[in-house]
């Protein structure tokens, strides 16, 4: 085995183990999933693995660097930011009134544009997810010393790992979906409502304090 070889499949279980962590974006697929089905959620993972990759290159460029050289505090920004997201999010699922249906042409597409720019957003302005990928970078180049493209084939092999995870968790969600009442339904939004108040109340202490 070639040493890209081992650097890929390094990379593929780490991305499993990111997309595990139990933050938002884990509730929010399985909100889609259930609400919308297998095939609009996939939009999501697909508006996550961007922000994963927007993240990504912004650790790998070292352009964080540049919030430090212009005195902006970066995490308090982001954290800022990602708590009134989540607050947003968390008020619109308490107060939702039904499931929406999407019948028409127009209504699937701007569902799609929905998902994917929730997946998106959710994803990079969640300062851990940032935090993350840095470690991830920092450690290959101190500890593995790979060339540039052993590291796009780790960091390649992490985004699909991310994909395939989350893949996974909206395709037995979605089995369980015919199975489920809209009154469940409901439930799961309040219940994910209230998560997300509790995620923005989280990051906006860490922000001030």
């Amino acid at each position: 085995m070639d040493f890209s070889t081992k650097a890929f499949l390094l990379g593929l279980p780490v991305g499993f183990l990111f997309s595990f962590a139990m933050g938002p974006i884990f509730f929010m697929l399985l909100q889609s999933s259930l609400e919308n089905g297998l095939r609009y959620a996939v939009f999501m993972i697909f508006g996550v693995v961007v922000a994963d990759a927007v993240l990504l290159s912004i650790a790998y460029g070292g352009v964080g660097k540049l919030f430090s050289i212009f005195h902006i505090d970066f995490e308090f920004w982001v954290q800022i930011l990602g708590g009134s997201l989540l607050l947003m999010l968390g008020v619109v699922n308490i107060l939702k009134k039904k499931v929406t249906v999407y019948d028409t042409t127009f209504e699937k597409s701007r569902l799609i544009a929905k998902n994917i720019t929730k997946g998106f957003f959710i994803n990079i302005l969640n300062p851990i997810n940032f935090f993350e990928w840095a470690g991830t970078v920092a450690l290959l180049k101190s500890k593995y010393h790979y060339t540039y493209f052993e590291n796009m084939g780790f960091f390649g092999a992490a985004l699909l790992g991310v994909f395939l995870t989350e893949f996974f968790i909206i395709f037995f969600a979605s089995r369980l979906r015919h199975l489920i009442k809209p009154t469940f339904i409901k439930k799961v939004n309040f219940g994910t409502g209230i998560l997300f108040i509790g995620f923005s109340a989280w990051l906006f202490w860490e922000a001030f304090t």
